[in-house]
């Protein structure tokens, strides 16, 4: 029953990005030249002016695309590896020794590995003719950065010169909210982009999306707080593995593909002073901060949930009824073309 529940769970991990070069072609090129280890990247103390070296942090600041097409090629091979049959016949114990080693190839081959981002939405389209059945097709989503490189980094250095004007005349680290954070690529890449330029800032931030839910019913059941960074260490109670096998089983690949970026920031920028929080909900999240009497946030963001809508107002809402300075900036679809996205500031 044990392996049955860990197939099932790997499966629930795996990213869907077969045929992205079907969707995406000519790819090569943009993430040509690029040095992904890492190794070569500066130690940021003082404000970085970004250059056209071949080094990661260049890269993440002017090429965030090319960097995501690597994600998630080594993801894709992750998820090859899952659905392999050498893979299916191992015991589980086995299998997650199989799992991490891959994974600490990975984060060799790029230090932010486990990040990603979408970049497809499915569609579907109806037959044409009559009595013909309609079908899900695949097509590039409308926020994907590779396409349209300059909508989400609109959104990124709008998050970045919103939290460096809150840092002003600020005693506290900022608190920072990225609202349907998912794979965690684009708040990761707004922080770049507002480290580079204050190196030393105090910023906690909070991810909030409900594929955290494993991540947050562990800690919870463990009486332990959502810190990320102290997350990574993969020890796992023997009381929670005797009561919920398949909970402790997510919360092992939830931290082991989530966790690695923050060692990474903590090398390049060695004066930055962060924290990394997960809640499954607006609501998990407010109701965890007021239990513990913690500050309300100073910028909330988000970019592309329709679904979720509804909830990112009722936090907006929410916090600017306790702290009426807050900022919000949403990446959305544009009611009146489609096809276009636009960047709100009020909800009203």
């Amino acid at each position: 029953m044990k392996k049955l529940i860990l197939l099932l769970i790997v499966g629930s991990f795996i990213l869907s990005i077969h045929g992205m070069h079907d969707v995406f072609p000519k790819l090569g090129d943009k993430i040509s030249g690029i040095d992904f280890t890492g190794k070569n990247d500066p130690i940021v103390t003082e404000p970085y002016e970004v250059g056209n070296s071949s080094c990661l942090l260049d890269a993440l600041l002017r090429r965030p695309e090319g960097v995501l097409i690597k994600l998630r090629n080594l993801r894709e091979k992750l998820n090859d590896l899952a659905e392999s049959k050498a893979f299916h016949q191992l015991e589980d114990e086995q299998r997650f020794v199989s799992w991490a080693s891959y994974i600490r190839t990975c984060v060799q081959e790029c230090p932010i590995f486990g990040l990603t981002e979408c970049i497809e939405e499915q569609v579907e389209v109806k037959g044409q003719g009559t009595g013909e059945m309609s079908e899900i097709k695949t097509f590039p989503c409308i926020f994907n950065r590779i396409t349209y490189p300059n909508r989400r980094k609109i959104l990124e250095e709008k998050i970045a010169r919103t939290l460096i004007s809150c840092e002003n005349g600020s005693k506290r680290p900022l608190e920072y909210v990225d609202f349907g954070a998912g794979d965690m690529y684009q708040p990761f890449v707004s922080l770049m982009r507002t480290l580079v330029r204050r190196p030393s800032m105090a910023i906690n931030v909070h991810y909030i999306d409900s594929e955290y839910m494993p991540f947050v019913m562990y800690r919870a059941i463990c009486g332990q707080n959502r810190d990320m960074e102290r997350a990574g260490d993969m020890n796992v109670s023997r009381e929670l593995s005797s009561v919920n096998v398949e909970l402790e089983l997510k919360y092992k690949l939830f931290t082991m593909l989530r966790t690695h970026f923050i060692t990474y920031l903590s090398k390049t920028f060695p004066n930055a002073h962060l924290s990394f929080h997960c809640y499954a909900s607006a609501k998990d999240y407010i109701s965890y901060i007021r239990h513990r009497s913690l500050p309300y946030p100073d910028v909330i963001s988000a970019a592309d949930i329709s679904d979720g809508l509804e909830d990112y107002r009722w936090l907006c809402n929410t916090v600017c009824a306790q702290q009426k300075s807050a900022r919000h900036i949403l990446l959305t679809r544009n009611e009146k073309d489609a096809d276009k996205v636009v960047l709100i500031h009020n909800l009203d």
